[in-house]
């Protein structure tokens, strides 16, 4: 009767759904019924409770308390009964779970009962809740029923044993000769369940299953099920690097696999095992295959398999890029990326495809096309590649990409027009500045091997500063600053681009919100300072650089650099005024200077010790020159050989330094650099080695083993003799001089009958004994 008036899992979600208002009061009183339910003998009511009590754990409440009435009903010869139980227990259960040992004879006896679903109910609910103990104590009773007359039950056996194998490992080594025998069951479900365990215990330790490549290889040219074939390439391409000879068998079962079967996910698993197993080999290295390499013809001038086998792969990975499905063309251009590094000029010829990818709308793909591209490159595309990548920061202007090369050769035939076109990052900020990163890295890879035309590429360099929303400053500033120190023949192109950057104001008003234009125009002053001999229009250049409008607004790094460059181009500017190669009047070279002079002395208020040491000393370096240009004559002067000596501090050109060039200068023969080069006095030797607090607190550790380790015995301590305690003493009557706070006074007797330092004991710190030599 009570199992008549009991609400069962029905009602109990009914009553949730119907009291949304007060849900957790009325869960709260159907959880004091289950309480009151499982303690009842009726099976079935506690059954009932058990299935309630598990749904309300799913909702995120306790059953813990519950565990042992979860094992009542699991032990019960009802199936639906056992069947509730299970279900609860692999629900419910953690490891630590303390009802778990009651669970062994039970597991056990179900395991080899008559009926086989209550044996699959055991082998589903021990997948869940194995334990290291469960699993020592059962995986007899599995391995044996490996051979089970059933293949259901073997199927779930084999795949309940992965499960034992990750909780007790040494049930692995009794288990692999029947798991070997398994993958040759009449059963194609106990065969795929006996593969993918195979496959997942591979993962860790491939080597371990290479005997088993016998049967595997039975498997692979036999079955038609395309997600065991699956499963058994990829474990094979996992074994080819620890078998060699593995590949020149595999070659034609991939090869035919690839040709024939109509299911692009197998095709494409096939393609990866041929590139990341070794079957591909490189381009110029013989046969592929194990002794020899992967030339393009084999001994009597055929075509070798592996080129045969990379022709298929290509033409087969461009039907993916091709096709409509956004899945295939991602996975088409990741095993090209995969496949470019062994054999570059059969990816390259699908170039114009690849470079279409970076056209599409999806994000994942356009990176992986860029990715794709960008190792594509080589001296002759180089160019073309850039001029392409260029277009992706702002494509509705087709002709943007092409304006930083024609501003390059415009300099350099005297037209001094910069490009003024500013090129945006249209869709996507982080796949433009990855572009511009890209782009980069491909040209100043290997020291700009790649790059024949150094002024073009200062005309993209400055391209991607004029590129809205890119956050790449410091790497073009970089990559100028290197290419200039290192092409001598770039350096009058560059300097007058990086001049009209300077003077642009619209570039200067850009650095307020865009901080990445800081960095490039440290870089530009950089440049323009160094080589200043290239400066076409000097006055303007050196007046805008120390105009207190435009660098209140500039990082103090930036300002610094401004101050150095102005008089290096003041300086070089003498110099050609000198030479009559720029005629100037003696009222132009003062009002130059003047200008000069002030700008710098509005930087010297500066906050910033840099901006304010390099300001004050450019000022009083002026200020002389200005007074000796005073003393001239009005119609015939020149400049002051004292202002000519400034271009001598700036004489000579930087060149580029190895950052591993210390390292490679060896040492001189007989040079210690160990040894003492003025062996130093016994009496400045330190006279204790305790230190204590101004107040006479000891702070030795009494630890013998603490943190720091076991303390040095008294034996190896300093101990002074009383001719050194006697000189200390007298320092500091001699000298009058008090004691500094380093050194702590005496507490009480300053030392011992034996001589050993007291807590007190004064000690001179470093600075201190070297000023004592003076």
């Amino acid at each position: 009767m009570a199992s008549f008036f009991q609400k069962s899992l029905h009602d109990l979600i009914r009553g949730i759904r119907t009291h949304s208002a007060d849900e957790d009061r009325y869960i709260r009183t159907c959880l004091d019924e289950i309480r009151g339910e499982v303690k009842k003998t009726d099976l079935d009511v506690k059954a009932v409770a058990i299935a309630k009590l598990f749904y309300l754990h799913m909702l995120g409440f306790d059953m813990g308390w519950a565990a042992f009435h979860v094992v009542e009903v699991m032990s019960s010869h009802n199936l639906v009964h056992k069947r509730i139980g299970y279900i609860a227990a692999a629900i419910s259960f953690r490891q630590d779970t303390s009802v778990l040992m009651l669970c062994t004879n039970l597991i056990k006896k179900d395991l080899n009962s008559n009926n086989y679903l209550e044996t699959a109910l055991a082998l589903n609910g021990l997948c869940t809740i194995v334990t290291p103990d469960l699993g020592r104590d059962l995986s007899p009773d599995l391995i044996a029923m490996m051979n089970h007359s059933r293949p259901y039950i073997r199927k779930r056996v084999i795949l309940c044993l992965y499960k034992v194998f990750l909780k007790y490992p040494e049930a692995l080594r009794v288990a692999v000769p029947r798991l070997k025998d398994r993958l040759e069951d009449v059963d194609p479900s106990v065969v795929s369940a006996s593969v993918n365990v195979v496959c997942e215990l591979a993962r860790k330790n491939p080597k371990s299953y290479l005997p088993l490549a016998p049967q595997l290889f039975t498997i692979l040219t036999t079955s038609t099920n395309n997600w065991l074939l699956i499963k058994i390439v990829k474990l094979f391409g996992a074994l080819c690097p620890l078998e060699p000879r593995l590949i020149k068998k595999l070659v034609g079962p991939i090869t035919n696999l690839i040709q024939t079967t109509s299911a692009m996910s197998l095709a494409y698993e096939c393609i990866l095992t041929a590139i990341m197993g070794g079957m591909i080999g490189a381009e110029g290295e013989g046969d592929g295959h194990g002794e020899s390499g992967g030339a393009t013809l084999g001994k009597k001038g055929e075509e070798s398999s592996d080129s045969v086998l990379t022709r298929i792969c290509v033409s087969k990975l461009k039907v993916f890029i091709s096709d409509s499905d956004q899945n295939l063309k991602y996975l088409g251009l990741f095993a090209l990326c995969k496949l470019l590094p062994l054999r570059p000029h059969a990816v390259g010829e699908h170039r114009d495809i690849i470079l279409d990818c970076l056209e599409d709308k999806d994000i994942s793909i356009r990176m992986r096309a860029l990715e794709l591209v960008s190792s594509m490159v080589t001296k002759r595309n180089l160019m073309v590649i850039v001029k392409h990548l260029m277009k992706q920061l702002d494509p509705t202007s087709i002709a943007a990409a092409d304006d930083p090369i024609a501003a390059a050769k415009a300099v350099k035939d005297g037209h001094n027009q910069p490009t003024s076109a500013n090129l945006t990052i249209a869709s996507d900020s982080t796949y433009g500045n990855q572009v511009i990163r890209r782009i980069l890295e491909v040209c100043s890879k290997d020291t700009y091997r790649l790059v024949t035309d150094f002024e073009w590429y200062v005309g993209v360099l400055i391209g991607f500063v004029k590129v809205k929303g890119s956050c790449v400053g410091v790497e073009v500033a970089e990559q100028l600053v290197d290419v200039c120190v290192r092409v001598e023949g770039v350096r009058e192109v560059a300097v007058a681009l990086l001049t009209d950057l300077i003077l642009d104001p619209d570039f200067h008003a850009s650095t307020a919100f865009e901080k990445n234009n800081t960095d490039v125009l440290y870089a530009a002053a950089w440049v323009v300072g160094e080589y200043s001999h290239f400066v076409s229009i000097p006055q303007k250049l050196i007046c805008h650089l120390v105009d207190s409008s435009i660098t209140n607004a500039l990082p103090a790094t930036v300002q610094s650099t401004y101050i150095q460059a102005a008089l290096k181009i003041y300086s070089a500017w003498e110099v050609e005024t000198d030479k009559k190669k720029s005629p100037m009047t003696k009222q132009e070279f003062q009002e130059t200077t003047t200008q000069l002079l002030n700008g710098l002395q509005q930087l010297c208020t500066s906050t910033d010790l840099e901006v304010q040491e390099r300001a004050s000393t450019s000022v009083q370096i002026i200020g002389l020159i200005q007074d000796l240009t005073l003393d001239d004559s009005e119609t015939e002067w020149n400049v002051p050989s004292t202002a000519l000596d400034l271009s001598l501090l700036f004489a000579g050109d930087l060149k580029p330094v190895n950052p591993q060039a210390q390292a490679l200068v060896p040492i001189p023969e007989g040079l210690d650099l160990d040894a003492w080069i003025y062996e130093p006095e016994a009496d400045l030797v330190s006279v204790s080695t305790v230190y204590s607090d101004r107040h006479g607190i000891d702070f030795e550790d009494d630890d013998e083993g603490g943190f720091f380790g076991k303390k040095n015995s008294v034996k190896n301590e300093v101990k002074p003799k009383e001719e050194d305690k006697r000189k200390v003493e007298a320092y500091y009557i001699g000298n009058n001089a008090p004691a500094p706070a380093a050194v702590v006074p005496a507490a009480s007797s300053s030392l011992k009958e034996n001589g050993d330092v007291e807590e007190g004991m004064l000690v001179i710190p470093c600075i201190q004994k070297i000023n004592s030599l003076s």
